[in-house]
């Protein structure tokens, strides 16, 4: 960790310094945050609505990325929102069609804990088993 050290004949620096030392704009950077790394970091903090904030609007502007759809369900289960866990599971059982395992197998391993006697967990679960053989 670096700190600052500042020599005792000279005045630390005060917020004007500052200001004007950043006032050319030319040298901000804005960084964006994957939607994951950040509701990750939410999580941390215990800050599970703001997470689950940031996954909602990250999967209204990537529809089809499951891996931020198994985020929110990942946070509804830390956050032990049921209700939320189980609406939002119904949702995605609606929305979806498909037999994707891999995404369902994941959803079951997440849903097994917090909603392990729903006849929403029976669907995702036979959806996870579900095989194509040619």
């Amino acid at each position: 960790m670096d700190y600052f050290v500042y020599e005792s004949n000279k005045p630390a620096p005060c917020a004007e310094d500052f200001n004007s030392a950043w006032s050319d704009n030319s040298d901000v950077v804005e960084i964006d945050l994957h939607p994951i790394a950040e509701a990750d970091v939410l999580l941390a903090h215990g800050r599970y609505r703001q997470a689950e904030e940031i996954m909602t609007e990250a999967i209204k502007d990537n529809p089809t990325n499951d891996k931020y759809k198994l985020k929110l369900l990942e946070i509804l289960l830390a956050n032990n929102n049921v209700k939320s866990f189980e609406k939002y599971l119904k949702a995605l059982i609606e929305e979806r069609n498909d037999t994707n395992s891999d995404f369902w197998f994941n959803v079951v391993v997440i849903a097994k804990d917090i909603i392990p006697k729903s006849p929403s967990l029976e669907v995702a679960d036979s959806r996870a088993k579900y095989t194509v053989s040619h």
